[in-house]
């Protein structure tokens, strides 16, 4: 009885290594590319409400966790700079509103 416990927590001790080793190989692989997508702040314009605004950031941000984004660029179509505008706290303009939101969305919940 003693070897065959001996045996089987040896076997069982094998099993696990090789669980471990297959995974560490996944997480070592991983993708060699990065999924990014460019969206022009001015979607979120056309929403009437802050409510709506939000609603809609929303959705963008579940698209692209369903489609494994990495990055979402933002980009302005108005050719004007937003150089600064992101730290004064400007709501008013697209671009930061959506920025804003989504890294809002981004943080895990017990931590926001």
């Amino acid at each position: 009885e003693r070897v065959h416990q001996e045996g089987s927590s040896q076997a069982e001790a094998s099993t696990t290594d090789r669980s471990r080793s297959s995974t560490t190989t996944d997480t070592e692989r991983g993708r060699h590319y990065t999924v990014a997508i460019a969206l022009p702040g001015s979607i979120i314009a056309n929403a009437q409400s802050a409510e709506l605004k939000s609603y809609l950031a929303g959705q963008i941000a579940r698209a692209c966790v369903v489609f494994n984004v990495d990055e979402i660029v933002i980009f302005d179509e108005t050719g004007k700079g937003t150089e600064g505008v992101f730290e004064s706290g400007q709501h008013s303009n697209p671009n930061v509103f959506l920025a804003h939101v989504l890294q809002y969305l981004e943080m895990p919940q017990y931590l926001r």
